[in-house]
């Protein structure tokens, strides 16, 4: 079935996705795989698409969506069919435009209808050269003729002029229908060249416009390739700017080598100290251990020495109270020694007195 579409030079995307039934990026997508397809650019930068463009859309969605060909196999069937000349035929097949001016023919129908036309009765020849074609109609010879003597031949000759007559009266209507022909197609073809050359118009204005766009294009070409240039010193300055970080890359890649070499040798110290830490660590547990146990016979020991603590004290005690007593015992003795003493001396008094009795 043939799409529809309304006679324009052009047709934005969203007119193309309407009349062919597809998204926009489809047709975008169709577009980046055929060459064929060539949109024009406008002046406020948007993509138009033209007739043979939107009849190449129609081509390519019946190889795609009607014939189920692969993309690859609708290029190689559309080169077919532009090798065979058919082509153009699929596409007014597969595309009619509604709003477009109707003629019977064009400019080579005309060309044909005017060909088909006996000479001897061009409507376009001018007079000088009617004055050299023999007429249609032969001419009344003024002269009498002279008549025959038989009556016989005389009705068959005039059986024959007027079949003459009756074929050339035929041929005549036959050539003026063909002049009605031709004069319909030459006003057909007047208003398809009025249509032309209003397209024509429209396609000059599109020019001064493309123009235009061409002319802000290399400004903005210029100013591009300013931008490219500086862009050009900049990456330069840049690349000497690598350069130097290179080398001071390499360098620093050195000091990197030297102190990964510092690491490992401080790990491996480290990795010493570490196997140190442990076996101190084992001998710190065993000493927390020792410790433990010495603690527990250190508060043995004080619980020990407290007790002795207690008997010495209680025996301090006893030490003081017989102290104590040896000292009332030695004040009795003194007192008994005084009484002695004092005894003795009243012996020796009472020796004395015996004494001197005798």
């Amino acid at each position: 079935m043939a799409i529809v579409a309304a006679y324009k030079a052009y047709y934005k995307i969203g007119e193309v996705s309407k009349i062919l039934g597809l998204e926009p990026h489809v047709i975008r997508y169709w577009e980046s795989q055929f060459t064929d397809i060539r949109p024009e650019i406008s002046g406020s930068n948007r993509k138009m698409y033209t007739r043979s463009d939107l009849e190449m859309f129609a081509v390519i969605f019946h190889l795609i969506r009607t014939v189920q060909c692969t993309i690859e196999g609708a290029r190689q069937r559309i080169q077919e069919l532009k090798k065979s000349g058919e082509l153009p035929a699929l596409k007014a097949e597969l595309v009619e435009y509604s709003g477009r001016p109707k003629t019977v023919g064009s400019l080579a129908s005309l060309g044909a209808l005017i060909n088909r036309t006996p000479q001897n009765n061009d409507v376009h020849k001018s007079p000088t050269a009617e004055a050299h074609q023999p007429s249609l109609f032969p001419a009344e010879d003024t002269a009498s003729p002279d008549l025959p003597d038989n009556a016989a031949a005389s009705d068959d000759s005039l059986a024959s002029m007027q079949e003459d007559m009756s074929a050339l009266q035929q041929a005549l209507d036959e050539h003026q229908n063909e002049l009605c022909e031709i004069r319909e197609a030459l006003a057909n073809s007047q208003a398809e060249l009025v249509s032309a050359r209003a397209e024509l118009e429209m396609s000059q204005s599109d020019l001064e416009v493309l123009k235009s766009d061409l002319g802000d294009r290399d400004a903005q070409l210029s100013s591009s390739l300013e931008a490219i240039e500086s862009n050009t010193r900049l990456i330069q300055s840049l690349e000497a700017g690598f350069v130097d970080a290179i080398a001071t890359l390499s360098e620093r890649e050195e000091d990197i080598a030297a102190a990964q070499m510092q690491v490992e040798a401080k790990a491996q110290s480290l990795h010493h100290s570490t196997e140190l830490i442990q076996s101190l660590e084992a001998g710190f547990v065993d000493a927390i251990a020792t410790i433990s146990e010495n603690d527990a016979q250190l508060s043995s020991a004080h619980a020990h020495i407290e007790a002795k603590n207690a008997e010495i004290a209680e025996a301090h005690n006893t030490i003081d109270a017989k102290n104590a007593e040896i000292a009332a015992a030695n004040t009795t003795i003194e007192a008994k020694d005084a009484e002695i003493a004092a005894a003795n001396t009243t012996i020796e008094a009472k020796d004395a007195e015996i004494a001197e009795a005798h």
